[in-house]
């Protein structure tokens, strides 16, 4: 029903001719977004029937960001490339769920090998269905930093970064694809 209301499902050239012909009432783009059952309706700046039917509801990622399955995506400024990106973190409570299994594992006296340690934590991590994206990378390696701290003080050694994972898993766009491990999560 939105689809049809708002122009979304029509076919590309058409949206290319509104474009083209600069058409005054409709000259934002606007984009429909699903997963499962989830969707969002992504439209870039300037007027359209749905900003005006919804504009309360309407918010901007680059300063809120949009949280979806224990994830959040912003889209920012990167200073280094000089371009906006799209960044996507653990919303806060998968994070603090996170930090505190890994802390209460990282202290365990059954894991005083360090080796031990890294397996249970990749397991951990594969069982909570963390995709390895940059800025979820770098919240690992700041809990890392957490947990060696919290090692150092019991008497422990520091582990490695291996358990990391640091590649996601190339997956088919547009495909029923089925959640091994009822995590409600994506399997890409």
């Amino acid at each position: 029903k939105l689809l049809s209301l708002y122009g979304i499902a029509r076919p590309d050239w058409q949206r290319k001719t509104r474009y083209l012909l600069r058409d005054p009432e409709n000259n934002a783009g606007i984009h429909y977004l699903r997963y499962e059952r989830s969707f969002v309706i992504m439209a870039t700046p300037g007027r359209h029937r749905f900003r005006r039917d919804h504009g309360d509801q309407v918010r901007d990622l680059r300063r809120i960001p949009l949280k979806f399955h224990g994830y959040s995506l912003r889209n920012m400024f990167d200073g280094a490339r000089g371009r906006r990106t799209t960044c996507v973190r653990l919303d806060k409570p998968l994070y603090q769920t996170l930090r505190a299994n890994l802390q209460w594992l990282g202290t365990r006296p059954e894991f005083r090998a360090p080796e031990r340690l890294e397996v249970e934590l990749a397991r951990e991590l594969r069982r909570m269905g963390v995709l390895p994206f940059a800025g979820v990378q770098d919240q690992l390696q700041q809990l890392l930093g957490e947990v060696n701290q919290l090692r150092r003080r019991a008497g422990f050694r520091k582990i490695g970064s291996a358990w990391i994972p640091r590649r996601r898993r190339k997956a088919k766009v547009f495909v029923e694809c089925r959640d091994p491990g009822g995590t409600g999560r994506p399997t890409a």
